[in-house]
């Protein structure tokens, strides 16, 4: 009967099932070092990491001592001086002696604990597919919903624009420098070609990112994520979606769009005298060549950025694998086991599309060279073509007054295969595609019969260099779970993970017990934020609250926190007063006398 079963009776039925699938924590870490043994054997990198109990001890005194500060802090007593810090630890030691006994053992224990603190892994074909992805990659961290562990993970990005692994990490504790820098160490001694001047590694640069990667990959360009860079300008100088012209956000777009160095600096001497200081400086508080696709481009001659700004790429792996991060898979060495066997399986399903195409290039070079030409089907080029010695020089200019002349260069001997060649306008190093100038000199018909929209495609968007990445004689494997590794060993307890509480709580981290609601709650959360009105005729309606209504919000810098008639921008910029009428500035000078100032068209801008 449907009344039979209530939830209490179907979550311990989840619980025993999860016991008997999983198996218990404390019970698993047991087997930790026949796991990494197993995994070797069918070619997985895995290296564990263990802490003494020694280690375990100072850093949970760490711990206590700051929560004890934090709790004298809140309820505003006196702090603890530095004198008085052991005899605090001592006496706490003392008060919790049955747990510590419990959780880490006792120092006279022969032999000694040891306790599992970090897993670097990676799948078994990624040193055979690293070497032949785009030379740009995306890493990013994640916490996982049991323990207080955190998910490292690097991915590459492949001819198809696939993601491929590059290597991960399960580090107990949160994020931060000295982890980034173990996870990079690891990297690098599996992959040193990635230690290369064009590989570029886009990361949030958060938490000890830029020192840790400088430290262990110096050679490596470091990219902000545009997305994250987004979010902390919305945060810290508003603007808004960046419609509003002369916002750190308006500006933050338009020079992430420009292609060239030129259009950079063009953009900057332009628009730079109207943004605020405190805008202009955030903006400016990070390299022109960690934030601007041009500006790391034209830092080598083979730096290329795939039209790849975000670390969605890395992000959305994350995403993806929520099994791996479910309270379900119990423990770390769990957590490793599936996201070994679902990697594998992706490395398969993917090897077997790429040796099925009979193309020339993979179906996302195929989406990128259409995309290109159907963009100037429309579009009237003048072209001029001459012979040079080892390349094909044209001159490309759009049909109409003003427009700008482009010089294209192909070379004469194909290199893998493709005539991929460069362009004045730069496009085609921010993209690592051939841009529409290129393409409109090829369908002139004036270069020689073999130079085609197929045959200028660089040698990455290739169906050749997709079947490098995914060789045919490989076969990865991960078919073993931690229940048949337990059958055919005897555990060490030894071997054991670090309590909980060792590591430091923070913002944003999983709740232990959070309750999922049922839709009843939800309903009547939703009903609660309605508000009532009364209308003329005395009815009473339900009319919800509009987004920002009743904010203060400035309609010149898109800030909520002033008028716009208290805006600093009325003060601070070059012109002494400014009024907006139409979408045009007016500028008075010091007569009181009206100019109006045009604003005519930059001959640089990108055709």
């Amino acid at each position: 009967h449907r009344y039979c079963f209530s939830s209490s009776i179907i979550q311990n039925a989840r619980s025993e099932a999860r016991k008997l699938i999983f198996g218990e924590p404390d019970n698993n870490v047991a087997y930790a070092m026949f796991v990494r043994d197993q995994l070797q054997r069918e070619g997985h990198h895995v290296v564990l990491d263990f802490k003494s109990r020694k280690d375990i001890i100072r850093q949970m005194e760490k711990i206590v001592i700051a929560d004890e500060m934090n709790r004298r802090k809140e309820h505003q007593l006196q702090p603890l001086l530095a004198h008085e810090r052991m005899p605090f630890i001592t006496q706490w030691k003392h008060a919790n002696s049955d747990v510590l006994m419990a959780k880490l053992g006792s120092v006279s224990e022969s032999p000694p604990l040891k306790f599992l603190d970090r897993i670097f892994f990676a799948p078994s074909f990624s040193t055979s597919t690293v070497p032949y992805l785009q030379r740009v990659f995306m890493a990013d961290a994640c916490h996982l919903h049991f323990g207080k562990y955190t998910l490292f993970g690097c991915y590459g990005v492949t001819a198809n624009s696939n993601m491929s692994p590059v290597g991960f990490a399960i580090v107990f504790g949160n994020e931060n420098g000295e982890c980034w820098r173990a996870f990079w160490k690891f990297i690098r001694s599996l992959h040193p070609e990635m230690n290369a001047d064009d590989v570029t590694i886009i990361t949030d640069q958060d938490k000890g990112q830029m020192a840790a990667l400088a430290q262990e990959m110096p050679n490596v360009g470091q990219f902000h994520c545009s997305w994250h860079r987004r979010q902390n300008i919305m945060k810290r100088c508003g603007g808004g979606g960046g419609k509003m012209p002369y916002s750190a956000m308006w500006m933050y777009n338009k020079l992430v769009g420009a292609h060239s160095v030129a259009l950079l600096e063009h953009y900057k001497m332009e628009h730079f005298l109207k943004i605020d200081n405190f805008n202009l400086t955030y903006l400016n508080s990070i390299p022109d060549t960690s934030q601007y696709p041009a500006s790391r481009c034209d830092m080598g001659e083979n730096i290329y950025m795939y039209r790849r700004t975000a670390s969605s790429g890395a992000e959305s792996m994350n995403a993806a694998y929520k099994e791996v991060r479910a309270r379900t898979a119990v423990d770390c060495l769990n957590a490793c086991l599936i996201l070994t066997h679902r990697e594998c399986v992706r490395f398969l399903r993917h090897k077997e599309q790429a040796w099925q195409t009979e193309s020339v290039l993979t179906p996302a070079g195929v989406e990128e060279i259409t995309s290109i030409v159907d963009e100037i089907s429309d579009t009237i080029f003048r072209v001029t073509v001459m012979e040079q010695d080892d390349e094909w020089k044209c001159l490309v200019q759009r049909s109409g007054l003003g427009s700008n002349r482009y010089t294209c260069t192909f070379p004469k001997v194909p290199m893998n295969g493709s005539h991929f060649g460069r362009c004045t306008c730069k496009r085609d190093k921010t993209s690592a595609a051939p841009c529409n100038h290129m393409v409109a000199a090829v369908q002139s018909g004036r270069l020689p019969p073999v130079f085609t929209t197929v045959s200028i495609m660089p040698w990455w968007w290739r169906r050749e260099q997709w079947q490098k990445q995914l060789p045919k004689d490989v076969y990865p494997s991960c078919s073993h779970t931690i229940q048949s590794i337990k059958e055919n060993h005897l555990p060490d307890y030894t071997i054991r993970y670090a309590p909980d509480w060792i590591a430091g709580k923070k913002s944003g981290h999983p709740k232990d017990a959070a309750r999922k609601k049922s839709g009843l709650e939800v309903a009547m959360a939703k009903s609660r934020k309605k508000m009532k009105r009364t209308d003329s005729s005395g009815d009473d309606k339900i009319a919800k609250k509009k987004k920002g209504e009743g904010r203060i919000h400035c309609e010149l810098c898109g800030k909520f926190n002033h008028k716009s008639k208290d805006c600093t921008l009325l003060q601070h910029r070059v012109m002494p007063e400014l009024e907006v009428d139409c979408g045009k500035d007016v500028e008075k000078d010091m007569s009181g006398e009206e100019e109006v100032v045009d604003e005519t068209q930059a001959t640089t801008e990108n055709d």
